[in-house]
């Protein structure tokens, strides 16, 4: 938020101010980044991979991504032929993290 030439500024900055209140329940910019329809779209799934990577700590993170499909659409995704060696990496990272091993 603090860096407007950053990439994901206006779409982190579009999903902050159009709500009222954060869904607790929920991985925010999850689905819009993976399955981003802009002009980079890798940029945008890897960026959101990283955050993800970086931020699941605790159980109750690596369960909430699991409760809302999330790990299996990396699964899904990584074996596919969508994925670029970088994105399998990237998803490999969440995964490892989000099963306590990394």
């Amino acid at each position: 938020l603090a860096q407007p030439h950053h990439p994901q500024y206006k779409a982190l900055n579009n999903y902050i101010l159009t709500r009222a209140f954060f869904d607790l329940s929920d991985v925010p910019m999850f689905f819009h980044c993976f399955h981003s329809g802009s002009s980079t779209p890798r940029d945008d799934r890897l960026w959101m991979l990283a955050l993800l990577s970086h931020g699941l700590r605790a159980e109750e993170d690596a369960r909430l991504c699991g409760g809302r499909h999330v790990l299996e659409l990396l699964l899904g995704f990584s074996d596919s032929s969508l994925a670029d060696p970088p994105a399998r990496r990237a998803c490999l990272a969440v995964l490892l993290r989000a099963s306590g091993t990394a």
